[in-house]
């Protein structure tokens, strides 16, 4: 099985700065027996089967708290590339897309920090990789339909995330790591390089 993990990209304010972050959990890409996967998903699926001309089933996961409201095309389009990779059909990732997806090529500027990890100033120039420290977490909240997030020290964390759970039900509360690893392949059992065509 293969397992490819891309961290979802989020934005947030922090201290009179706006920057952008990759979360420990995102989209990942299992190689399974059947497809299993959103519908909004088939697109992209489908252009990397033709791409590259196999029929190898997939099972895609969003592991960021609430699949429900985000869609992460740039996640799954990196999870594919690498996918690709590691399966022997291509050098690179960024060749990968250049096959399926060679729009995001061209938006490469929030693309390659998402593939990377880490945390970014988010400038009128594109994404500067910047260190916030290893304490910050960022809590996920969901109001009204809609995702903000919150950078805050872990010596705040507990405090902060009391005072939103007194206002909303603790399932629209979720804290995160930042991920600094950014994509990432898992390779278990059999040999999973070969495509099934």
């Amino acid at each position: 099985m293969i397992r490819v993990f891309t961290p979802y990209f989020a934005s947030f304010e922090y201290s009179s700065k706006k920057y952008a972050a990759t979360l420990d959990r995102g989209v990942v890409v299992y190689t399974t027996p059947r497809d299993d996967f959103p519908e909004h998903d088939l697109e992209l699926i489908s252009g990397f089967r033709e791409a590259f001309n196999i029929g190898q089933r997939f099972t895609v996961i969003r592991e960021y708290g609430f699949p429900t409201l985000m869609r992460d095309v740039e996640g799954l389009a990196l999870s594919l590339g690498a996918l690709a990779v590691h399966m022997g059909l291509e050098e690179s990732v960024s060749g990968a897309l250049r096959r399926f997806r060679p729009k995001l090529l061209r938006e490469e500027s929030r693309l390659i920090p998402q593939f990377k990890g880490g945390v970014y100033l988010d400038g009128g120039g594109g994404f500067e990789r910047v260190s916030l420290g290893d304490d910050l977490r960022v809590i996920a909240v969901r109001r009204n339909g809609s995702v903000s997030y919150i950078p805050t020290r872990r010596a705040q964390l507990v405090s902060n995330v009391m005072e939103l759970v007194a206002e909303l039900s603790a399932g629209n509360v979720k804290v995160y790591s930042t991920n600094t690893l950014g994509t990432t392949v898992y390779i278990t059992g059999g040999d999973d390089r070969k495509p099934v065509i």
